[in-house]
């Protein structure tokens, strides 16, 4: 976009601003306000004008006046209830004790004068929020007149799954949920303005690759409203392609409250949980990988909160404050690895670790000051935050046999936000706000010693071909010995710190032309620092030049060769930093005689013990720091014109441009407009229902991910053929410490290339100079809503349908342009970052020619010669996830790629630029369709319900910014575009589209809540019920070229012979709850009571499998043996992504809480 377009722009933008007259219905800093609209008639339903309209809120009084048509509409409310009195002479006056405002709504009531004198008081019970007909939205208000009468959890995000679309997102944890199709990492989350979505991945509050949601940002003690916005966005809201979440904390009032108490879950309060490491115990279909057990969780925390008025300034000033510590334990045990004398001959084996107690202790915190001018003018200042602290534990994971894979976490948010709201006249309303969001990280090793290398141990697994032949293994101890666990170290991870600060303004006004017009424009600049370092234990792995040269020149020990040789561009990082790495620990028969394991029941060499190796995972040799940076601009403009009191027509355009700049590259996204357009039409012009249409247009904001792996220096290793000599005594044994781990320190001669290094460099992964390809714009998705709304009467109870159509229009995703086949044999990855396609045309793509390979290795075509002093890659084979040498339908084995490197082993091929031939990907795919009907009442005449159920589909080839399949937390840098198909299809149906890994197909939700007004006065009782179907199972192969588990979808039978291999094994089993709710208050003085309250989760003591076991392979070659068993050790009170195997038993929760 050029600068004259953009200033032209906002040239337009200022100058409507200022000369259009009214208000507009929303703006962005509205959006953490609402509004009381409402139509005043007389017994004929004739409107009245000049009727006097005053509302009383938390702040104090305001008063309007109806226009001709009988209308007045109170703006920029804080959410609550207000009474209203509406007077007019020769009438008598009306007063409704209670009208709901919701935050991002108008909330709408009907009056109807009697005739009578304006001294008599008629009182009339409001018709709660009613139906907005203005609106295209589709929206849930929880309030908390809601969370406080049903049963919900004590975290905020509990409430989300309240919303008709929004399920589990998997992977990214209960805190983040897949919302409208989207995956977890593509929510936008807000809090008072505020926003609380990590920088870098997108989660609400912390999230980290390693561990997942960690941190909400914000707790349920403090939230007064929670809007879940999950679809038809208007054009201020965005950044988005799953859904928009607001939260609004509670606001001081002028009448001072507030409360004490405590909420209690002990561990003793749930049922016996059912296990994964206790599926088929005793058989021969119990699990071979232990993946240890959460027994029991237990949540304590205290509620302090208090608000009111500042003395000497009522009706001006005031303020609102709480604390929340919070103690979060998981009780759990470690998986029970078999203790040596269980063995056979008492053979060396890490101890089992027993049980453990992880615990976080977050101190929530929240302040908000609220200072009322006038009438007229606003300002509001509001804190809050979780500051989280962690004792030392085992990385999370249960896996393991050894406290060198402990750490302790320390985490969480702190915000900050202040804000202005104006009215400068009834029809011209003017915001503005400055916010900051701050988060952090910092993951501390108990043991950061220079041996502390990450060990996973893939030695002693299954030794009878499972998963296929499991029936065929004696069900004995001497043939099972421990499956894959942690042998030691913790290996990568991060410390982080991000900033997000926030500017806007916003101006709203309304005219009349044709009908009514609302418009609005605003401006918004978001400046995201996200930076930190990456690290692995274990220390550097030094290389020096010269090593490097002589093992370019000579076979590595054992028959390792180095083919083809290191680019040399690649060379002074590697000399400069060394590599970090992290292992997998290998069976390997060539290494009997020089590294050596005593494994009980199981040998590859001929005196009875196993031979192994280390397989390098990935190690990096770029900058571990990172310093990543991103810039964001937001224009918009939207008008909702309403030419009848039958009719509004919703109209608005958004601009946005992001620029991202990491350590050593940059680049500014533009050009990406917007457009959302809905049609309400008010049948009978009554307010009491709607029909309604809307189109919208989403652009995705690029998490700072990106900047961390692709704009910074992040060179690494893949993990095909990078193998080492584990440490040694000179006489055939690993040199193994008595708790099992490994003695690098004191392997003879040091643990270096020259000593260890078996062969390397096969494949390297690097980010193109100019990292982004040409022309590459914003990720996008259409949507498509149409729907209806009615209520019933003056009941409150209103119905909603709607169907919902999202499509992904164009994505942002890494790529390379060569096949798993060509990396394999030494080709190496050059990445752009672009508009992925079928027709891309950003690389020179490699010339592969395939052929049937003579034993003898001299049949290659001649056209696999290189020219002049250049070198070709020739006789090269493919090999499969199981590692198994590929031949084609038409017998060829082998292939060769001509002219790969120059004479200084520079790449040629596979390189950036056009060659007149697409790239060899396809269109990515990604389509969510829905039907959803709600059945909605809020609180009033003492109950309240919420209903909804939804059908839906989403299908494609491309999940979003979150991996199911392999769990991947890199949004827009996923590996499933590193590779193009290739010649022998070793990524099966990676690219075929088919039900994706969130698909549920029904949802169901039920709340009802009843308060008793006589006998029990004041008795709450609430009850919830979920239903949901299951979700697709898939039969997952290894990746080729990586090797880690979870990548490649196969058929069932396990060819690529089908239409989709997407759900090829079928579904999880659905499964549902039914909750309770129960508080009573016992009254103590005319302004005190105690409260005393209980939530009792899972009624019926369900333990449905919600989990299944998708990999075929735990990595490349590695069978696994658990395969189609349960899998997963939640739910977790500390971790926000364990993904549980089973449902979470019966328990319950009770409070005490004193009021005044």
């Amino acid at each position: 976009m050029t600068k004259k377009l953009i200033t032209g722009f906002a040239l337009l933008v200022m100058l409507l601003s200022l000369t259009a007259m009214g208000f507009a219905q929303a703006s962005a800093e509205s959006s953490v306000r609402g509004n009381l609209a409402g139509t005043v008639t007389d017994p004929s339903n004739a409107v009245i004008q000049g009727a006097q309209v005053t509302i009383s809120g938390p702040i104090g009084d305001k008063t309007a006046t109806t226009d001709a048509e009988g209308r007045f509409l109170f703006q920029v409310l804080i959410p609550g209830n207000y009474s209203v009195k509406i007077t007019k002479d020769g009438f008598k006056t009306s007063e409704i004790k209670s009208a709901q405002v919701v935050t991002g709504r108008t909330s709408t009531i009907t009056a109807k004068l009697e005739l009578g004198t304006s001294s008599t008081v008629v009182e009339v019970t409001a018709a709660a929020v009613g139906v907005d007909t203005t609106s295209t939205a589709t929206s849930s208000n929880l309030t908390d007149n809601f969370y406080q009468a049903v049963p919900v959890g004590r975290g905020v995000t509990g409430l989300f799954y309240a919303a008709p679309g929004v399920t589990s997102g998997g992977g990214t944890g209960t805190a983040n949920p897949s919302i409208s199709g989207g995956t977890g990492l593509e929510n936008n989350y807000i809090a008072d303005g505020v926003s609380i979505t990590d920088g870098a991945f997108g989660g609400i509050g912390v999230y980290s690759r390693l561990y997942g949601s960690l941190s909400t940002g914000i707790n349920l003690s403090f939230v007064k409203e929670v809007q879940v916005k999950t679809g038809g966005f208007e054009a201020q809201y965005g950044k988005s392609t799953g859904g928009i979440v607001q939260i609004v904390t509670k606001t001081g009032s002028n009448a001072f409250h507030g409360s004490v108490g405590g909420f209690f879950a002990p561990q003793g309060m749930e049922a016996t949980r059912t296990f994964t490491d206790d599926f088929g115990l005793g058989g021969l279909q119990q699990r071979f990988n232990l993946q240890g057990k959460i027994l029991h969780q237990s949540n304590y925390d205290v509620d302090i909160q208090a608000g009111g008025y500042v003395p000497g300034m009522k009706d001006h000033l005031f303020f609102f404050g709480a604390f929340n510590p919070q103690w979060n334990t998981d009780h759990a045990q470690f998986a029970q690895f078999r203790a040596a004398g269980d063995l056979i001959a008492g053979a060396p084996s890490q101890p089992n670790l027993g049980k453990v107690d992880v615990g976080v202790r977050v101190y929530s915190y929240s302040g908000k000051l609220t200072y009322r001018l006038n009438d007229n003018h606003q300002f509001e200042a509001s804190i809050f935050g979780d500051p989280t602290y962690g004792d030392n534990n085992p990385n999370l994971t249960y896996q393991t046999a050894s406290p060198t894979t402990f750490d302790k976490l320390q985490f969480g948010t702190r915000n900050f936000v202040v804000r202005y709201n104006g009215t400068f006249s009834p029809t011209w309303l003017f915001n503005a706000s400055w916010s900051w969001g701050h988060n952090n990280l910092s993951d501390t090793p108990a043991d950061l010693g220079p041996s502390n290398f990450s060990i996973l141990d893939q030695v002693q697994r299954n030794t009878c071909g499972a998963p296929l032949f499991s029936s065929l293994c004696p069900n004995n101890q001497s043939f099972v010995a421990r499956g894959t666990f942690q042998r030691q170290g913790i290996g990568y991870h991060e410390n982080t710190s991000g900033d997000n600060y926030g500017l806007s303004f916003d101006t709203q006004k309304v005219f009349n032309f044709l009908g009514q017009h609302t418009f609005g424009v605003g401006y918004r600049y978001d400046i995201n620092h996200y930076d930190g370092s990456k690290a692995y234990t274990g220390s550097a792995i030094p290389f020096t030049a010269a090593e490097i040269t002589t093992l370019e020149a000579t076979p590595g020990p054992f028959g390792g060769t180095v083919l083809p040789p290191m680019d040399p561009s690649f060379v002074p990082q590697l000399v400069a930093n060394g590599t970090t790495a992290s292992f997998y620990l290998r069976s390997a028969g060539f290494m009997c005689g020089v590294t050596e394991l005593t494994l009980p029941g199981q040998s590859n060499c001929a005196d009875g013990n196993t031979g192994v190796v280390l397989l390098q995972v990935r190690g990096e040799f770029g900058d571990l720091g990172f310093k990543t940076r991103s810039g964001y601009n937001t224009l918009f403009a939207q008008d909702a014109w309403s030419p009848s009191k039958y009719v509004t027509i919703n109209a608005g355009l958004r601009w946005e441009q992001q620029k991202l700049d990491g350590n050593i590259a940059h680049y500014t996204l533009v050009d990406n407009w917007s457009p959302r357009f809905g049609v309400s039409v008010d049948p009978w012009g009554n307010r009491k229902t709607k029909v309604y249409a809307n189109f919208g247009r989403y652009t995705e904001a690029l998490p700072l991910d990106m900047g961390i792996r692709s704009l910074s220096s992040e060179l690494d290793f893949g993990s095909a053929g990078v193998y080492w000599v584990p440490p040694n005594d000179g006489a055939g044994h690993v040199l193994e410490n008595a708790d099992g781990t490994f003695d690098f320190a004191n392997s003879p001669g040091g643990f270096n290339p020259t000593n260890n290094l078996i062969q390397a460099f096969s494949g390297i992964s690097a980010q193109a100079g100019t990292a982004f390809g040409p022309g590459t714009k914003s990720e996008y998705l259409d949507e498509y809503v149409v729907g209806f709304e009615h209520e019933f009467g003056n009941s409150g109870v209103i119905f909603t349908a709607r169907y919902t159509d999202r499509r992904l229009r164009r994505i942002i995703e890494d790529n390379a342009a060569l096949s798993p086949e060509a990396y394999q044999n030494g080709l190496n990855q050059i990445y752009f970052i672009s508009n992925v396609s079928k027709n891309q045309d950003l690389f020179h793509n490699p010339t592969q020619i395939d052929y049937v390979l003579d034993p003898l290795g001299v049949n290659h075509p001649t056209a696999c010669d290189p020219s002049g002093t250049n070198q070709s890659i020739i006789d090269a084979q493919a090999t499969d996830s199981n590692g198994n040498v590929v031949t084609l339908a038409n017998g060829n084995n082998a292939f060769c790629i001509p002219n790969a490197f120059d004479a200084n082993n520079n790449q040629l091929t596979a390189t950036a630029g056009s060659d007149g031939i697409p790239d060899g990907f396809v269109d990515p795919i990604r389509k969510y369709q829905s039907m959803e009907f709600e059945v909605n009442k809020s609180m009033s005449r003492g109950w309240l319900m919420r209903a909804n159920y939804r059908i839906a589909k989403l299908q494609g080839n491309y999940e979003g910014s979150f991996r199911n399949d392999n769990g991947q937390s890199d949004p827009n840098i996923s590996s499933l575009f590193d590779f193009t198909r290739g010649d022998f299809n070793l990524l099966g149906q990676q690219f075929v589209a088919g039900v994706l890994n969130t698909d549920v197909r029904h949802l169901a939700n039920g709340y009802v809540s009843y308060t008793f007004s006589n006998h029990a006065k004041g008795l709450t009782m609430g009850t919830s019920v979920h239903f949901q179907t299951g979700i697709p199972i898939n039969n997952l192969y290894a990746h080729p070229a990586y090797q880690n588990g979870g990548e490649i979808p196969f058929c069932a039978d396990n060819t690529a012979n089908c239409v989709s291999a997407r759900g090829s094994l079928g579904r999880t089993k659905n499964w549902g709850s039914v909750d309770y709710h129960v508080d009573y208050p016992i009254r103590i003085t005319e302004g005190t009571r105690l409260r005393l309250g209980a939530d009792l989760f899972n009624l019926a003591n369900s333990k449905t499998q919600l989990r299944v076991d998708q990999l075929a392979q735990r990595s490349f070659g590695v069978p696994n043996a658990d395969f189609g068993k349960p899998t997963g050790i939640g739910p977790s009170a500390v971790a926000g992504n364990t993904n549980p195997g089973y449902q979470r038993p019966f328990y319950a929760r009770f409070s005490v809480k004193f009021e005044f």
